[in-house]
């Protein structure tokens, strides 16, 4: 019996009970044993309707409960269901006041983004058996809606050569587990959508150097020619780093300089950039406008690979100026099916090291307001937005920015390679040591974490294969750069790896109560 029955029930005592004070022919004995079973049916609606209601709020909450953490993996099946019946389970635990459950059913939307809960329980009664009662029904409902919140989401993720190699658990490269991971993420993000309002995400492949793209030219030095003996333009200068304030060059509107331009190999600068060596302008977002870049270029003399001949390619063989030089940063844009295409056309990239602090900087130079404008992605006068004090101050609508960072190993320079320090003998580290040049990039990639966390940017960092006391220092690195230790993710092999970011997915998912 439901409670509205129950009224009812009571109802009728109540009219029996008035009808038995106005009869004066019966007895005072016969009143007193009439009235008994009116006074009875009263306190025990008091009592049953009590404990009726203590039970529907606490299925209530347990159903609430439930359906938000089942909403957090709604798309899968069997993480969805488990975590229902843990929440449910823990607020209403079996036997609950001597409850009888059905339920809970489970009910998906995947065009609303809906997940409701139902449920139903049998409570025996106590007093109101008197008047037949012997149980009662209570049932409860908990529906919530899945939603993303207003985001720029940049994704750094390593293409260095190592990504060639394969993970514990895995068949395949670490640079395809990577696609596959990061493509569940953006499957949790956007949930069935081609694409979600207010909502952007960029993708910066990074290796030993970062790649801002070769139409970015107006962000370089401007061209100083170099002049041979004979006053006529340097053709090739072999290993020479770049001189302060001197450059290598524009030609015809684009970075497509003497240097790129040997006169049996010819090809043109590619896009990847050295760090700029100035203060931390290395580690912070100051836009062109306040310095500028030179271009990264493999010399030709002096480093482990050597050339003439030019074979821009991610082999053993690669060669030339633009060696290393992976993919070009992919500014926010917002559409699911382009940022799968950038995601499945990443590959790895051999030779010179890992520059996890560079990666680092760029994916926040292409969420930084303050370089609006700047990129080519998608609205690029009104992208990136504020940081959210900003919004907040201004009672704009609220978006959030964060960066999700991947690596496989430690950041360093190999022995005689080029990166976006040049090649270690040319000490721009402040130190020509391997182990001191480690320290100093991990120390400065540190220093980045510290400037993006204070500007309210959320961070997620990945470990993956780095597993062994070697790598003691690149785990502390990266936990230690994350918003949290909550936000840090060691991933020894590749179901590791993918269980991170579906993890991360779902964080970065934001929740309502529909109902």
């Amino acid at each position: 019996m439901g409670l509205t029955e129950m009224m009812r029930m009571i109802g009728f005592a109540r009219d029996v009970f008035s009808n038995l004070i106005r009869d004066k022919r019966g007895s005072l004995a016969t009143f007193v044993a009439a009235a008994a079973l009116p006074l009875v049916a009263f306190t025990g609606l008091a009592v049953d309707t009590a404990r009726g209601y203590l039970v529907k709020t606490r299925l209530s909450y347990a159903l609430d409960s439930a359906a938000l953490a089942g909403g957090r993996v709604m798309f899968d099946a069997v993480q969805r269901d488990a975590a229902i019946q843990d929440f449910f389970d823990a607020n209403f635990p079996p036997g609950y006041m001597g409850a009888t459950l059905t339920g809970p059913t489970t009910t998906i939307n995947t065009t609303l983004q809906t997940i409701k809960l139902d449920a139903t329980a049998n409570v025996g009664t106590t007093l109101m058996q008197v008047l037949g009662v012997d149980d009662v029904d209570v049932a409860a409902s908990a529906e919530v809606q899945r939603q993303v919140k207003g985001m720029e989401l940049a994704m750094v993720l390593d293409n260095t050569g190592s990504m060639r190699h394969t993970a514990p658990g895995s068949s395949q490269s670490k640079v395809e587990d990577l696609k596959d991971a990061s493509l569940q993420l953006v499957d949790i993000l956007y949930a069935g959508r081609d694409e979600i309002d207010d909502f952007y995400m960029s993708v910066v492949p990074y290796t030993a150097a970062v790649n801002i793209g070769n139409q970015h030219a107006s962000w370089l030095v401007p061209f100083v020619p170099q002049l041979d003996s004979f006053g006529n333009p340097e053709h090739e200068d072999n290993d020479t780093p770049y001189p302060t304030g001197v450059s290598i060059g524009f030609m015809d509107g684009s970075y497509n300089h003497l240097k790129w331009q040997d006169s049996f190999y010819p090809t043109t600068w590619k896009g990847c950039v050295e760090a700029r060596q100035s203060g931390i302008q290395d580690r912070n977002d100051d836009p062109p406008s306040v310095t500028k870049f030179y271009p990264s270029r493999w010399p030709k003399t002096g480093a482990t690979l050597t050339w003439p001949g030019v074979n821009e390619t991610n082999g053993s063989g690669a060669r030339g100026p633009n060696t290393n030089c992976a993919d070009p940063i992919q500014p926010l844009i917002k559409a699911k099916a382009d940022i799968e295409t950038v995601l499945n056309a990443m590959t790895y990239w051999r030779h010179g090291g890992t520059m996890g602090n560079a990666g680092l900087v760029w994916g926040w130079r292409t969420i930084s307001p303050r370089w609006r404008g700047l990129w080519d992605g998608d609205d690029p006068a009104s992208l990136p937005k504020d940081y959210i004090a900003d919004l907040l101050a201004n009672s704009e609508p609220l978006s959030d920015k964060a960066v999700v960072m991947m690596t496989d190993g430690q950041n360093n320079i190999v022995s005689g390679h080029y990166s976006a320090y040049g090649v270690p003998t040319w000490g721009r580290l402040g130190t020509t040591s391997t182990s001191g040049i480690k320290a100093e990039i991990n120390d400065r990639m540190l220093d980045t974490c510290d400037l993006v966390k204070d500007e309210g940017v959320i961070i997620y960092t990945i470990t993956f294969d780095t597993e062994g006391s070697s790598n003691q220092a690149v785990r502390d690195t990266y936990e230690a750069c994350a918003t949290s230790p909550g936000h840090y993710f060691n991933s020894p092999g590749e179901d590791q790896l993918t269980a991170a970011f579906i993890a991360i997915g779902t964080q970065l998912s934001n929740l309502r109560l529909a109902k």
